[in-house]
């Protein structure tokens, strides 16, 4: 988590500033919805707030016509995060979160390269949870839209290392810099607060911004990790 501040507190050109601008904000939002929320938005005011941490294993979802020859695998990623839960009534409860999270794949192609990326994004999910309370703990599953915002990414191509970045400063050209689509989630969490979790991320935009290609490119994750609720 660390590496990642100074990362990005160590570049000087002014993508980078905007990229720390973005994590600024979308913290304080969250920080914000969720004051809000506990003081005016439930009727019971049992809330909980908890971190979490896993591996992804991230692929795209390939489709078009000039996607034809393009196989997709998945890579190896990591995600952290911060969510918060609040009850909304019966078994019902809503969990906003922020988190930090790795996606991407490879792309094998008829002619015989492979072309691998890697990206990194700050991630808004607001998942409406179910939880049924077990004798030992609670058996917990959902489901809620995710909001993603482009922070990070490298390219390889054939197992060497390409150096320039995949995107121009403004993404335009290479990689959309938002995405957006839904989070499924189940996991079990016992009575005190840790908990394992595994989830499935559909992206539903095309990360490929170029409208002259009939080609998508979507993303794709498998996750799986451990929490702690307090």
């Amino acid at each position: 988590m660390w590496s990642i501040h100074l990362y990005l507190a160590n570049q000087i050109d002014n993508q980078n500033k905007t990229y720390m601008k973005r994590i600024y904000l979308l913290t304080i939002a969250f920080l914000s919805f969720v004051s809000v929320f506990a003081q005016n938005g439930v009727s019971d005011p049992k809330i909980m707030f908890g971190i979490k941490v896993g591996a992804t294993f991230p692929t795209f979802t390939v489709s078009g016509a000039d996607a034809k020859g393009v196989t997709p695998s998945s890579i190896t990623s990591f995600y952290t995060g911060l969510a918060a839960s609040m009850h909304i009534t019966g078994v019902l409860s809503i969990q906003p979160g922020l988190s930090i999270v790795g996606k991407g794949a490879s792309l094998s192609s008829s002619s015989n390269t492979t072309t691998q990326l890697t990206l990194l994004y700050i991630e808004i999910p607001i998942n409406v949870m179910a939880n049924f309370e077990t004798n030992n703990g609670t058996i917990f599953v959902g489901t809620g839209p995710y909001w993603d915002f482009l922070i990070d990414g490298t390219l390889s191509e054939t197992g060497k290392a390409n150096k320039n970045p995949v995107f121009n400063t403004d993404f335009d050209n290479d990689i959309r810099s938002g995405d957006f689509g839904f989070n499924f989630l189940l996991g079990y969490r016992l009575k005190n607060g840790i908990n394992i979790h595994t989830g499935y991320s559909l992206g539903l935009t095309n990360i490929q911004p170029d409208a002259t290609l009939d080609k998508k490119y979507k993303n794709s994750v498998l996750s799986v990790g451990l929490g702690f609720s307090f």
